[in-house]
């Protein structure tokens, strides 16, 4: 189970993806629910199949997902921890 939603992971303020891009970050929220992403690379490679969908489904998506992907691939963003690891008890 993920503890941060998309927009948190990548630091996107709803309040400022606005317009026709909107059902695109809804989108993106309800793919990233079902997503299996742990690291880096598995998020970037999440944002590229995310906007290849908007695209193919003529979904108008935020600019942000494009820039954080290129952001993480540059090591320019860090998207850690994705997931809490469990603790572990004695």
């Amino acid at each position: 189970m993920k503890n941060k939603t998309l927009a948190e992971l990548l630091e996107i303020d709803s309040q400022l993806v606005g317009g026709k891009a909107t059902p695109g970050l809804r989108f993106a929220e309800r793919l990233w629910e079902q997503s299996d992403a742990v690291d880096e690379q598995q998020v970037a490679d999440f944002l590229e199949e995310v906007l290849r969908k908007c695209t193919g489904l003529l979904l108008p998506y935020p600019a942000i997902l494009l820039k954080r992907k290129k952001q993480i691939e540059r090591g320019e963003f860090r998207v850690t921890p994705v997931r809490e690891l469990p603790r572990l008890t004695r």
